[in-house]
């Protein structure tokens, strides 16, 4: 399964393309990885979206998740994922390689 990364570009550290590389090094094509970036805060939500099916919100940014306070990661409703989907992979589809 690939994993899709799409980061802020407003936000996205300098480690990242570094992590990405080191990353695919290791996985190759076992778990084949690809960051992009969108225009400056572009992203707000923290989401996790499998197989263009199934969406995830998570509380907190990945990098601080629970380190301040307790976090969730709550299913989106259906209802709600269909509109969501498709935004995120225009977002996705206009974003620049990392």
């Amino acid at each position: 399964m690939k994993i899709d990364l799409l980061c802020d570009g407003a936000s996205v550290k300098a480690t990242l393309a570094p992590a990405v590389r080191r990353w695919s090094a290791q996985y190759d094509a076992k778990r084949p990885i690809e960051a992009r970036t969108t225009g400056a805060r572009l992203l707000h939500d923290r989401l996790i979206i499998v197989d263009d099916a199934k969406v995830w919100n998570v509380s907190q940014s990945f990098k601080d998740l629970a380190a301040r306070s307790p976090a969730s990661i709550t299913v989106v409703p259906a209802e709600v994922a269909v509109l969501k989907i498709p935004a995120y992979v225009d977002m996705w589809t206009a974003a620049a390689p990392l």
